[in-house]
């Protein structure tokens, strides 16, 4: 699993695989901007080397690689595409994030396929067309993995 210092080759694996995972979803042909998706790698390992601790968990490796995903979209649909699907940075920034938090942590026995499809609709539409940061995606990643209830109080 990449985390902080990973290779081009390490989160290229990662990021084509989620990649290949939604083509078969949405039966269309998608294609990497190697420049784009190497300014990824960098811009998460430079978000991954600020945070602390050394070691940052699952979910903030989650967190800042769905963000730069999402934010430089490096992926992109070649010419002649009889389908589309736009928000596909965003659903592979997103599989990406929640293959990180379930090979991990307390999730680890998780399925991307058992992610409640509402959820991940919802969040897809957010990253698509609302602001987000880093931070707030980490948040996201942090909130799924907690094991605590969340008790709101009136």
């Amino acid at each position: 699993m990449p985390f902080k210092g990973a290779s081009l080759e390490d989160w290229g694996k990662v990021i084509l695989a989620a990649t290949k995972r939604t083509e078969e979803v949405f039966k269309i042909k998608a294609d990497i901007s190697c420049p784009i998706f190497e300014d990824v790698v960098a811009s998460i390992n430079k978000g991954l080397e600020s945070l602390k601790p050394e070691e940052p968990n699952s979910a903030k490796v989650a967190g800042v690689a769905a963000f730069w995903i999402r934010k430089l979209k490096p992926i992109f649909h070649g010419r002649d595409v009889p389908r589309v699907f736009l928000a596909i940075n965003e659903y592979v920034s997103l599989i990406v994030g929640l293959g990180i938090c379930y090979r991990s942590g307390p999730a680890a026995d998780a399925s991307i396929t058992n992610f409640d499809p509402r959820i991940l609709n919802d969040w897809v539409y957010s990253f698509r067309y609302h602001s987000h940061s880093p931070n707030s995606s980490i948040i996201a990643f942090e909130t799924l993995l907690s094991k605590q209830n969340v008790i709101i109080a009136k």
